[in-house]
């Protein structure tokens, strides 16, 4: 089945999910069509959302509103609202190729509109929770996302991340015969776990980041009744250390929900089988380096893997996503290794 995407829509989903997105582009470009363009498109309307709810420098209250506006025309099957998104992100002091991606929102409109109406249908649901949940999250949390504990941290992941599980698993379905309804249920009962599991990692990679533009997503209690800063100033010190291993930890209860996730995929659907099993092996690998190095609060090192590894992850990811006993090996054994860590760190603290 062939992409309902002109050539020009095909090359811009292309390109702005090279520029906003890299490691997720590659994922994508394994997969087969019409899946490849409609999924791609799902991430470029998801990632318009999560600028437009990150970007604090826009009052909170036009942010919540255009997140709501943007819902109400998903849930009727209408088209983006795309003027009022490119008018909100005009101030040229806001750069970067997601801002950019908002100020393109005609175009991105334009190739959800291409869609077919069954994928609409498949990403409707998800997509309209993540909108107006967004939308709840910038109207109680005006200031920036603090999350003071686990839960709460956890709710903040599931409208950005865990409606994404739930959305690829309907888009799944609607287009392989193979995802039967028992197979759909086992993928609905790990999709959320698996993009908190992703989430997590995200914010443990980037807290120097955020932290820099005035947002903390780590929660509160991680630090022990400090603040931030404190693991900050000290990113070797025993503060940053514990707080990295909780969050490592918790990461990890989530995680084990993407290697099920990716295991209840028919192996017969390799393409679908790698683009779940990169960024799996890709979070793994980030909670490795998290958990044995001292990066995550440091602003000269990073919590990020090489080009290289990239590499040499995809490579094994090829041969190995659709044998289950080898995957599953691969996973316990890092895992295994992280949890090692994790209790030298506690013991050292």
């Amino acid at each position: 089945m062939a992409s309902p995407l002109t050539a020009e829509q095909q090359a811009f989903v292309s390109s702005s999910l090279n520029e906003v997105s890299r490691t997720f582009a590659l994922g994508i470009g394994l997969l087969r069509q019409p899946l490849r363009d409609e999924v791609g498109v799902a991430y470029l309307i998801c990632r318009v959302l999560d600028t437009i709810e990150d970007t604090t420098q826009i009052d909170g209250a036009v942010r919540a509103g255009l997140l709501d506006e943007l819902g109400r025309a998903i849930a009727r099957d209408e088209r983006l609202p795309a003027e009022s998104i490119s008018r909100v992100f005009q101030n040229p002091s806001l750069a970067g190729p997601d801002i950019e991606l908002c100020r393109r929102a005609s175009l991105v409109s334009d190739c959800s509109a291409a869609l077919d109406k069954s994928a609409r249908a498949a990403m409707r649901g998800p997509v309209v929770e993540m909108a107006h949940g967004m939308a709840e999250t910038v109207r109680a949390q005006d200031g920036g996302i603090r999350p003071q504990n686990f839960e709460e941290l956890d709710r903040y992941c599931y409208f950005v991340a865990g409606t994404v599980g739930k959305l690829l698993t309907a888009l799944y379905a609607a287009r392989r015969e193979s995802i039967t309804p028992a197979i759909r249920a086992e993928l609905e009962r790990w999709g959320v776990p698996f993009g908190l599991g992703l989430q997590i990692t995200n914010i443990i990679k980037d807290a120097v980041a955020d932290f820099t533009r005035g947002v903390v997503y780590m929660p509160g209690c991680v630090f022990d009744g400090a603040a931030i800063t404190s693991a900050l100033k000290a990113p070797d010190g025993a503060l940053a250390r514990n707080a990295i291993a909780k969050l490592v930890g918790h990461a990890l209860t989530h995680l084990r929900g993407g290697l099920r996730y990716t295991l209840a995929v028919p192996a017969a659907e390799k393409d679908i089988r790698l683009f779940c099993a990169l960024p799996l092996m890709f979070a793994l690998r980030t909670l490795h380096m998290a958990a044995t190095a001292s990066g995550s609060f440091s602003a000269t090192k990073e919590v990020k893997i090489s080009r290289a590894e990239v590499s040499e992850l995809s490579a094994l990811a090829e041969g190995i996503a659709t044998d289950n006993a080898r995957l599953e090996k691969h996973y316990n054994g890092v895992e295994a290794e992280i949890a090692s860590a994790l209790a030298v760190a506690g013991a050292t603290s």
